[in-house]
């Protein structure tokens, strides 16, 4: 059995499997939050879990693990209960998998801090320092990730009413569509407002669907609604000037979260730092047609990256900040600004999230390790 402190580091490394969220230099603040995170038991655990989307039975990982069978077990449903670890119920029983650091234990920590039945934050002074440690960690490690890859982990949907008329819109790039396709739904609190609390809108913001969504539902991380809510929900964040984004694949999205550009860790990238790359735009751009437009400024006010420039006394479009959310579109009284399809196509979206965890994990320089251990599960 490893000492503490050995299966902390130990850990980090098996993190690093994961294509995102510990690649960063600054080991030393991962590694703080990861003591803040797990115990050491759970830090020993952790080692023989398998990474996500390969899952292991408890009698499996109890095996090759330091404790028996019984105690793994009471491990693993403190560690689910914790949102250190992903669980899914299946012909074989409950199985297990680590989850990565983000997408993964960043959210799901908040998630469960915040009640199903109120929309206040559960108020414990000891998070404290813990969230010092998130915000370093997003700040100064994830971000700096993010800016070196070349797939985004997520992508802008537009909202849809604001795209021109005679314009062709494919299913998955519509946020209605996407939410009728899951069999499950379920809405939890948004992670980065829960920490950064910069701005007092609405937190029930994050959807997640089907797999994610019965885990997120089974451990009490967010509530199941219905078609009809969620779509009470992307109304009321269009409102308050959210902006709509999804995992970055085409179909099976697992999750959809509407997000500010002073909160969430993807946009303040982009809004404040011009950070690109971390997020993927829609394959739209905003379009002012003249012959409606009053100059009032509505657009200017309300756009969140910034992408709509004075100049002259006349509103235009930066086409290389305008991310193609459609947010300026819905608070235009005239009608004046529209979507158009964007002269040239964004690279491709992956199909689903195993494509996207492919992609990722060869960026990476992992694909044949993830790929092999994924393909040897499945047919096994």
């Amino acid at each position: 059995m490893q000492n503490e402190n050995d299966c902390f580091h130990i850990l980090l490394n098996h993190l690093k499997f994961y294509p995102t969220g510990a690649d960063a230099d600054e080991n030393e603040i991962l590694l703080q939050l990861i003591k803040s995170l797990f115990t050491s038991e759970e830090a020993q655990l952790a080692l023989h879990l398998p990474h996500i989307p390969i899952t292991y039975s408890t009698r499996r990982i109890s095996k090759s693990s330091p404790f028996g069978f019984k105690k793994t077990n009471e491990l693993l449903n403190k560690m689910g209960e914790k949102g250190l670890v992903y669980s899914v119920r299946n012909s074989r029983g409950i199985r297990y998998a680590l989850l990565p650091i983000t997408p993964g234990l960043f959210e799901f920590h908040y998630m469960r801090k915040f009640k199903n039945n109120e929309n206040v934050m559960v108020s414990e002074t000891s998070e404290k320092s813990l969230d010092e440690l998130w915000l370093n960690y997003l700040n100064n490690c994830y971000r700096k990730e993010l800016q070196k890859k070349k797939t985004p982990l997520t992508r802008v949907i537009p909202i849809e009413k604001n795209i021109k008329s005679n314009i062709k819109i494919f299913s998955y790039e519509e946020a209605m569509k996407v939410i009728k396709r899951a069999k499950v739904i379920a809405l939890s609190a948004c992670a980065c407002r829960s920490l950064a609390r910069n701005c007092n809108r609405l937190l029930e913001t994050c959807m997640s669907f089907d797999r994610v969504a019965r885990f997120v539902i089974e451990k009490g991380f967010g509530k199941e609604i219905d078609i009809e809510k969620a779509e009470n929900v992307l109304i009321e964040c269009e409102r308050q000037e959210l902006i709509h984004c999804a995992t970055n694949t085409k179909y099976s999205v697992e999750i959809m979260c509407n997000c500010c550009s002073c909160c969430c860790i993807f946009f303040s990238g982009l809004a404040k730092l011009k950070v690109k790359g971390i997020i993927s735009t829609s394959n739209f751009i905003a379009e002012i047609h003249y012959d409606k437009c009053k100059s009032c400024g509505f657009c200017y006010t309300k756009c969140k990256m910034n992408a709509i420039i004075l100049k002259d006394e006349i509103f235009t479009v930066d086409v290389n900040l305008c991310i193609g959310c459609g947010l300026c579109g819905n608070f235009c009284p005239e009608g004046a600004i529209k979507l158009i399809r964007r002269k040239k196509y964004l690279p491709s979206i992956p199909h689903n999230p195993y494509l996207l965890f492919y992609r990722l994990s060869k960026e990476k320089g992992k694909v044949f390790s993830s790929l092999l251990t994924y393909l040897k599960e499945i047919f096994s």
